[in-house]
């Protein structure tokens, strides 16, 4: 799992580096950073009070994983949620 940190945590650190300078390039644009992280963090932690059987936090083709990397469609309508809930508590840029 180790491994698996460091390339997020390098993921993360370009991310931040690469928004950082389309902004700069783009200053009529507005940037923002939402990370999936915490949201990914309780879910995997409690999967049952998301409705997700516990076995399947690390089982490809289950109720959380589509395969080896990406979510399911239910995980997709949370981070939705999510998503939605973050832009809607940005205050407006004039």
């Amino acid at each position: 799992m180790g491994d698996k940190v460091v390339r997020f945590g390098n993921w993360n650190d370009e991310l931040r580096r690469g928004l950082a300078n389309f902004a700069a390039a783009h200053p009529d644009a507005t940037v923002m950073l939402f990370s999936a992280w915490d949201t990914f963090t309780r879910i995997l932690s409690d999967p049952a009070r998301y409705g997700f059987n516990p076995a399947d936090r690390t089982i490809q083709g289950g109720s959380i994983w589509f395969d080896f990397m990406h979510p399911t469609s239910r995980i997709h309508n949370i981070l939705a949620g999510e998503i939605a809930q973050f832009l809607t508590s940005q205050a407006p840029q004039a």
